[in-house]
């Protein structure tokens, strides 16, 4: 660098330029050499130190330590091996198909050619036509295509002003779902309303005395790999292998008593919490990494665990890491809350038992599976807040709770919302224990969850539980429960009702009912069951829960339209006509009375030639 900045150097003088740059470096060796000859020649030499830092010994020794350093990272991370696509050799992020930064050359040849001919005040560079660069950032991906939307408090009001014509009951149009983004508890498309799992934990904490009182018993543990992974930072700069150590020693925090980490798998293919991880990245899909344990971190955690193939991998080095310091470890295939629960239910036959976690799932699951009278088994978040949280203490609560209560637990738990299926809306975890604690009929109607049964007869059970959550008579059905609660709410509220307040369609809340049984299934370890079979289908390559099978509305409100003639509706420039439809009171002019096309024009015409007539 001193060569550089001396007199003569590069950024001296006329500046730098690649010419220069070329020069200056390609003549270094070759100086060199000269000046090695005319020391010699002259017989000069410098006998009271090297003339400059690098030739010193300390330097050389850096530069060989640096020159390994070098040579290492290049032998693990061989840029001349033949694969397909980019990436980058040292965060191991693959590029994805759009990065284009090898053809820089001939895209910016490109962008002069389209510069010919073009004035300069005229031209823009825009970014669509520059290179695409290697960058480690996460990708967005939508899971199906947009779609357009339309207000669906508007296009409500126009259906409740043209149903007359169509339907002889109010009741019946309501069984439509009237724009199927807004169905049940949908947001967004394919996105389920997320429900607050916790309040259901601290429903059954508020009916008894659950709380534990440690003992010094020797405990074993049992924790939560998913909860595991997000307790630990990652800090930039740490390799991958130091990141692992990290979890290692909060593992062994537990002290010398047995361990079992009980980790989830995402390689398996579509699965049903697909829609709820989408919601929870809010879209983003992070590139393939490559990494080892001496491979640095230098992305965001977030972005690297945001591909799962990634966190399998990160997952599968932990687990050799953990094997090595004595620490057990299980994989599920899927969802590992059943793994989970199972694991320390198992453990706590033999000895006392702790599990670390904090997921509401487990604790459903740990009230279905424990037996009563074992040894004891403790349930305590995963983390190291100082706020007081809740421990605990399974046998108490599942006396406090009641067995037949627990057994309902997990149908409670999957109807009113969890990881894959939607919070119905107006209906919360409180008031769903409430009742199933308080109704025998609801207990009796969830038996059909607990067991195999067939579509028909899960629908019918989800509706009516669906019902009397929403406090209506199961017998009357879902669609008009619905007109009934909209008149009372249009009869006492000062506020706009809107759609999506209503209870739920009866086929939409069928297939949240088909969803509560797979869920319910997979987690009393059930019959196996298709998802597809019941309320899920495949969008590209993922478990999205299914809407809707039928339209929004009828095709004829659907394709409502309104005319705004001037004249009497008597000809194919009317709108309505047009498209086979009657004149309405939307209608600019007409207002669907008096003109040619609505049932008042054909009562006018006839009595007009009636009167016509006896004249």
């Amino acid at each position: 660098m001193r060569s550089i900045k001396t007199t003569g150097g590069l950024t001296r003088g006329r500046g730098m330029s690649e010419s220069q740059r070329a020069l200056w470096i390609l003549s270094m060796p070759d100086c060199a050499e000269v000046n090695n000859a005319m020391m010699s020649f002259t017989g000069t030499k410098f006998y009271s130190s090297d003339q400059h830092k690098e030739d010193g010994v300390s330097r050389k020794k850096r530069d060989t330590k640096d020159t390994m350093i070098f040579a290492s990272f290049l032998e693990e991370r061989n840029p001349f091996i033949e694969e397909e696509g980019m990436r980058n050799i040292e965060t191991g992020v693959s590029a994805t198909s759009d990065v284009n930064a090898d053809r820089a050359k001939d895209i910016g040849l490109g962008i002069l050619k389209s510069m010919e001919g073009k004035c300069v005040s005229d031209f823009t560079f825009k970014r669509k036509h520059q290179a695409i660069t290697l960058q480690d950032k996460p990708i967005c991906v939508n899971v199906e295509p947009e779609i357009a939307t339309i207000d669906p408090q508007l296009l409500f009001q126009k259906f409740n002003v043209a149903a007359d014509s169509i339907y002889e009951t109010n009741q019946k149009y309501f069984s439509m779902n009237y724009l199927v983004n807004q169905v049940l508890c949908l947001i967004r498309p394919r996105i389920m309303r997320a429900a607050s799992k916790s309040t259901l934990a601290d429903a059954i904490w508020n009916l008894g005395d659950c709380n534990t009182e440690y003992t010094d018993t020797v405990y074993s543990y049992v924790v939560d790999g998913g909860s595991l992974m997000h307790k630990i930072p990652w800090k930039s700069g740490l390799t991958f292998g130091e990141i692992c150590k990290r979890y290692v020693d909060s593992v062994k925090c537990n002290g010398p008593n047995s361990v079992v980490v009980v980790f989830d798998g995402y390689v398996s293919g579509p699965d049903t919490k697909d829609a709820m991880h989408l919601k929870r990245t809010k879209g983003i899909f992070g590139t393939k990494v490559t990494f080892t344990e001496t491979t640095p971190f230098r992305s965001k955690k977030e972005y690297i665990l945001a591909n799962n193939e990634n966190k399998q991998n990160f997952i599968e080095m932990l687990s050799k890491k953990m094997h090595s310091n004595g620490i057990q470890t299980k994989h599920a295939s899927a969802d590992a809350d059943v793994l989970i629960a199972k694991t320390a239910v198992e453990s706590s036959i033999s000895h006392p038992t702790i599990l670390l976690g904090e997921d509401t799932d487990l604790l459903v699951l740990l009230l279905y599976y424990y037996t009563v009278g074992s040894n004891n088994l403790i349930f305590k978040p995963n983390h190291d807040k100082k706020t007081k949280s809740k421990i605990w203490d399974i046998n108490k609560t599942k006396v406090v709770l009641g067995q037949d209560m627990c057994k309902v637990l997990p149908i409670i738990h999957a109807i009113s919302g969890c990881d894959t299926t939607s919070k119905l809306y107006g209906v919360g975890k409180v008031a769903t224990l409430k009742k199933f604690i308080d109704s025998p009929i609801l207990k009796e109607l969830g038996e059909v969850f607990l067991k195999e049964s067939l579509v028909e007869d899960v629908k019918n059970s989800g509706e009516k539980i669906i019902t009397f959550l929403y406090g209506g008579v199961p017998l009357e059905g879902l669609d008009i429960l619905r007109y009934k609660k909209f008149a009372n709410r249009v009869l006492t509220c000062k506020e706009v009702i809107h759609i999506h307040t209503l209870p739920p369609t009866t086929e939409t809340a069928a297939y949240h009912s088909l969803r509560a049984y797979f869920q319910v299934q997979t987690w009393i370890g059930g019959e196996e069951i298709d998802p597809c079979d019941f309320g899920w289908l495949i969008v590209n390559g993922k478990l999205m829960p299914i809407k809707t099978t039928r339209q929004p509305a009828p095709q004829r409100l659907l394709s409502i339209i309104r005319c705004n003639c001037k004249t009497n509706c008597d000809t194919r420039r009317c709108t309505c006509r047009k498209h086979g439809l009657e004149c309405n009171i939307a209608c600019g002019e007409c207002r669907g009375q008096s003109c040619m096309n609505s049932r008042h024009g054909d009562i006018d015409v006839e009595a007009d030639e009636l009167f016509s007539d006896s004249s």
